[in-house]
């Protein structure tokens, strides 16, 4: 038996300029293998049907990007994992960027509170202070060598946690609390 499954549009909306630029690479290959021809045909096919029943939503988002603002039912069409994002670091308040690793929307119906629970990726220092009683007991351990010829402290990809509020009518993209890059003044 065959499994069907079914793909979130806003999936297709979130992704349709790399699809788009993807489609167009494969029609201006001059030769293409079968799995290639396959897979424009594919592509074109869902490109059509995403257009056909959902240009109202793209014509919307397209509006809103074009005077840089967005709606919160339609932030999910800018949270495109492993795009960079501005950010405040917590610590100093200065301007960080990360990598936006994924973005699930959560919606509690009681309250009718909603927010995009997002999870980032970055370089910064890392903190080695709970392995440190054991790298001690282990003076040949490559932390403890690390920490000795680098300092107590060294640099890491550290995980973060952040959440975008839903927020009522448009708002200019770079007053969110966290943001795609493309978007920052400078």
């Amino acid at each position: 038996m065959t499994r069907l499954f079914e793909l979130d549009p806003r999936l297709f909306i979130t992704f349709l300029p790399q699809l788009e630029d993807y489609r167009d690479k494969l029609q201006h290959k001059r030769v293409r293998s079968p799995e290639e021809g396959h897979i424009l045909s594919t592509l074109r096919v869902s490109l059509d049907y995403v257009h056909q029943d959902y240009g109202g939503t793209l014509s919307q988002i397209s509006n809103l990007l074009s005077h840089d603002e967005i709606t919160f039912s339609l932030l999910y069409s800018i949270l495109i994992p492993r795009t960079i994002f501005v950010t405040e670091c917590p610590l100093t308040g200065e301007p960080i960027c990360v990598r936006l690793l994924s973005a699930t929307h959560t919606q509690f119906t009681p309250d009718d509170l909603s927010y995009y629970d997002i999870l980032v990726e970055s370089v910064d220092c890392v903190d080695d202070s709970q392995n440190t009683k054991q790298d001690l007991q282990n003076p040949s351990s490559r932390n403890n060598q690390a920490r000795q010829a680098l300092g107590r402290d060294r640099f890491g990809r550290v995980k973060r946690r952040m959440f975008l509020s839903s927020f009522k009518g448009t708002k200019k993209i770079n007053e969110l609390d966290a943001y795609p890059l493309k978007w920052h003044s400078q």
